[in-house]
């Protein structure tokens, strides 16, 4: 946990709150979103959960899931 810089734990429990705010997800941020759920999720979880936040990365998934699935 104290490995965790500021800046990646930042990102990490903020990424979908700014992404949510978009007025209009084009395909270059969701090219950018499908790279780093594609090469970083696992790396993403382990920060949210180390650092106790395991809920907000599940709200997260969900929010993702609207955003791309409905």
């Amino acid at each position: 946990k104290e490995r965790i810089s500021p800046h990646l734990l930042y990102a990490s429990h903020f990424w979908m709150r700014h992404l949510s705010r978009l007025a209009d997800i084009d395909n270059v941020v969701s090219s950018k979103l499908l790279g780093l759920l594609s090469t970083r999720f696992l790396e993403w979880l382990e920060v949210m959960s180390v650092t106790n936040a395991p809920f907000q990365a599940s709200l997260a998934v969900v929010k993702v899931s609207e955003l791309y699935l409905t």
